[in-house]
């Protein structure tokens, strides 16, 4: 397939939140995979993306490089860009080598994928900001998600991303079924104990 249309929209500004600039402009995003492979129980992506797809590193290097002259800020907007380390890691090596020409957002990542080399790399590419499902504060309701992760992967991580200077933002889910009052208090309790920017 060829690569997005961009100069049709170049007359917009994107990259904010709540309409505050989060990014230098000029802004765009990039997909370099579909689908995620694993099967959380709350998640839609195993329906509308039954497989999990990525392209090659060397066709995102490429699309990369034709963006390089024209954007200074990419939003990753994977369901999960980390899922595949080696093939990560291969497209920030790209990156890198470039002398990472531009400001990375990472909107997709799990928790149980992080490494100090990994992280060290994430930075080293440009990454500033890296959004976590994290779902819960309870040990209970990951399982319940079959989120297959637990607490204390969720505390290393955050506190990973937080020590290699990448912004954090952690998302939640409250009122689940079968979740109590306590394990809402248990969950904004564990939020509030990591170091999240959001």
């Amino acid at each position: 397939l060829p690569f997005p249309a961009r100069h049709l929209v170049t007359k917009y500004h994107y990259g904010r939140f709540n309409g505050v600039p989060i990014s230098r402009p000029p802004f765009t995003n990039i997909l370099t995979s579909r689908g995620c492979p694993n099967h959380c129980r709350f998640c839609t992506t195993h329906v509308t993306s039954p497989t999990f797809r990525t392209r090659s590193s060397e066709n995102v290097a490429a699309e990369l490089n034709e963006l390089e002259d024209s954007y200074h800020s990419i939003m990753i907007e994977d369901n999960n860009f980390l899922a595949d380390t080696k093939r990560a890691s291969h497209i920030l090596d790209t990156i890198i080598q470039h002398g990472s020409p531009f400001d990375l957002y990472i909107i997709g990542a799990r928790v149980d994928t992080a490494s100090p080399q990994l992280y060290q790399k994430l930075r080293q590419a440009g990454v500033k900001f890296i959004s976590y499902g994290l779902e819960s504060g309870t040990q209970e309701m990951l399982d319940y998600y079959s989120k297959g992760i637990t607490l204390d992967q969720i505390r290393t991580t955050i506190n990973l991303a937080a020590k290699t200077g990448l912004l954090t933002w952690g998302n939640f889910i409250l009122g689940a079924p079968h979740e109590t009052r306590d394990h809402l208090q248990e969950t904004i309790r564990f939020a509030s104990s990591i170091p999240l920017d959001l």
